[in-house]
């Protein structure tokens, strides 16, 4: 899943992919980044967050450093999961099914969310969220899936360090 992230004073969005495979089992986040500072310089990141063999790889692939660390997908999920969602907390966060939508040819869920400190829309498909609108504290952030491929070979690169990374264990 390739998707462009835009958020509240940002003067150019972000690009992430996610490469998941065993049912989110093993995942990937590559996001790159070229940031317009407004005074003609430019701050350009490129980062790599991966689970392998019990440990969490966060690595910065142009400083060629990162951490590991325990990893624990009971603790550690990266996001909120519309499939398990209780009666408790749709009451909690004020969910509501808002219909369907057809994102890249994908028959997706609308849901809506408002509670105490963000609002949002969600477009969900197979449990994964295409897109969405948050406001959190007056800050808005747009995700926006750009390409989707399912059933496709991950480069065996996404789960592993480069061998020009140092990385520090937490």
């Amino acid at each position: 899943i390739t998707r462009k992230i835009e958020v509240t004073g940002m003067k150019s969005p972000m690009n992430s992919t996610v490469y998941f495979d065993n049912y989110g089992n093993r995942e990937c986040t590559e996001t790159i980044s070229s940031i317009d500072m407004g005074n003609g310089n430019t701050s350009k990141s490129h980062h790599l967050s991966f689970n392998a063999n019990g440990y969490l790889y966060q690595v910065n692939l142009i400083s060629k450093t990162g951490t590991k660390s325990k990893y624990n997908p009971k603790v550690m999920t990266g996001g909120f999961s519309f499939a398990g969602l209780t009666d408790n907390m749709k009451k909690q966060f004020n969910i509501k099914n808002e219909g369907t939508s057809v994102i890249l040819g994908k028959q997706c869920e609308l849901y809506s969310m408002h509670s105490s400190d963000m609002k949002g829309t969600f477009a969900v498909w197979k449990n994964l969220t295409l897109n969405l609108t948050t406001e959190t504290n007056g800050m808005i952030t747009r995700v926006t899936t750009i390409k989707l491929q399912d059933n496709v070979q991950i480069p065996k690169d996404k789960f592993t360090v480069p061998k020009d990374v140092k990385i520090t264990e937490r």
